[in-house]
């Protein structure tokens, strides 16, 4: 809590979230209620009444909210209602005309064996005295998008009643991603729907890898088709559900990292020379179903170890997924075979 001095009366709320895990953010409001301009970034709509923070959780993770107050030699009591009062999705790339699943939390939290909804409810603590919190633990949202979280408190001292609100805005979204360039004369982008009209999102040495490999395939096989580069992330990552009905069964393509590439229009010595292309380019290479459809999935080797050490919920595919490890398939075998068949 560098740079923070608690006072007393001080209305504390901490929130928890990741890339990096338990990363706490604390926001002060002083006995008038107005915010401790010495935090950077905090936007007040009404120094105060209101306070607003802004924050940025990756998709998959969990997050906690702690509600209660500093160190004091007073005794009052108080109470806080929690709701989620906005779902924003639209913002991280989703066209969906249902709408999305709904939120939960841990209400007897480390237990996890009871979720309760949060989503379009309100949670309202006991009331409390001065030196005691009210935990939160929110289950993890899989799906970029928008949250607001509203706290609206009441604080009895000295029958005086006082109503401070705090306003967090949060950002469920994968950082640093940004829209793959079309290059028509070395690749294909496809995959586009109507729910996910932007599917190319990808973090910038991902792009440059998918475009090198793209170039170098195009230089070495002049006369084979251009590959023809799939999903990769939507606007701000997340859950990708390919079939617009918000059951994404994996997060593979949550965080910009990896892509499908098409099998079909190469004959299979050209499908087994990009294999080892691409096994060569610095990708893990699977041959699995996405969209009922044969394709491969390519995941970057570094930017996969590089999320693992920062406990971000990467994970490679699997074989029960239908996934096959070209990489380690040997010539020959089934696994190769299919790695190598169109279908």
């Amino acid at each position: 809590m560098d740079g923070i001095v608690t006072r007393m009366f001080v209305l504390t709320i901490a929130l928890s979230v990741i890339p990096k895990p338990t990363n706490a953010k604390i926001i002060n409001i002083p006995d008038s209620g107005k915010a401790d301009s010495r935090l950077a970034g905090q936007n007040l709509a009404d120094p105060y009444r209101h306070v607003i923070y802004n924050f940025s959780p990756i998709p998959g993770g969990g997050w906690d909210f702690n509600y209660g107050f500093g160190n004091s030699s007073a005794a009052f009591q108080w109470q806080v209602d929690v709701a989620v009062i906005a779902n924003d999705t639209a913002k991280a790339g989703h066209n969906h005309s249902d709408p999305p699943p709904k939120l939960f939390y841990y209400p007897n939290w480390p237990d996890r064996n009871t979720v309760a909804r949060l989503d379009g409810t309100t949670i309202r603590s006991p009331q409390l005295v001065q030196d005691q919190r009210f935990h939160v633990h929110m289950a993890p949202v899989a799906y970029a998008t928008d949250l607001t979280v509203r706290g609206s408190f009441a604080k009895f001292h000295e029958g005086i009643t006082l109503k401070p609100t705090l306003t967090d805005y949060l950002h469920i979204k994968t950082p640093g991603i940004a829209p793959m360039p079309a290059d028509d004369r070395l690749y294909k982008l496809a995959g586009a729907t109507r729910a996910h009209p932007e599917n190319h999102y990808a973090s910038t040495t991902t792009i440059t890898a998918l475009m090198n490999l793209a170039e170098e395939w195009r230089n070495a096989h002049p006369s084979a088709p251009l590959l023809e580069i799939g999903n990769i992330s939507l606007p701000w990552g997340g859950a990708f559900d390919v079939k617009g009905d918000w059951k994404a069964d994996n997060m593979h393509h949550a965080y910009g990292i990896a892509a499908d590439i098409g099998k079909t229009g190469f004959s299979s010595s050209e499908r087994a020379a990009l294999i080892k292309l691409m096994c060569g380019s610095g990708f893990y290479v699977y041959s699995r179903p996405e969209g009922g459809v044969e394709q491969f999935h390519v995941v970057h080797r570094d930017e996969f170890r590089t999320l693992k050490q920062l406990d971000w919920p990467v994970k490679l595919p699997v074989k029960a997924e239908g996934a096959v490890n070209c990489c380690a398939a040997k010539a020959g075998s089934p696994a190769w075979q299919k790695c190598a068949a169109a279908e």
